[in-house]
């Protein structure tokens, strides 16, 4: 991307930006030290982590509607035992 933005540049030039980066990347290599440049690895990582931030949004939503769930369920099961303890004290007076 960095070199693709620098080639759009007409005054460095593309020769120029993309001898530069070449060379940059064999003197890191020559030094042991690992050069992520593999356009088809990165796009396959881009997707990846498209895919699982899509997962993740997908278990949240899910998470989320499990809670409202639980918390009608919680609220109707309040109301209904509050509603029989009024009825219980109502019969025991009778």
């Amino acid at each position: 991307m960095k070199l693709q933005d620098l080639k759009k540049d007409a005054m460095k030039g593309d020769v120029h930006v993309a001898k530069k980066f070449s060379w940059q990347a064999a003197i890191s290599r020559a030094s042991g030290i690992k050069v992520h440049d593999d356009v088809k690895l990165l796009k396959k990582r881009i997707r990846k982590a498209k895919k699982r931030r899509t997962k993740n949004a997908e278990k949240w939503k899910e998470r989320i509607e499990e809670q409202q769930k639980v918390k009608v369920e919680k609220q109707q099961n309040r109301s209904e035992n509050i509603y029989d303890r009024i009825q219980e004290k109502k019969m025991r007076k009778i």
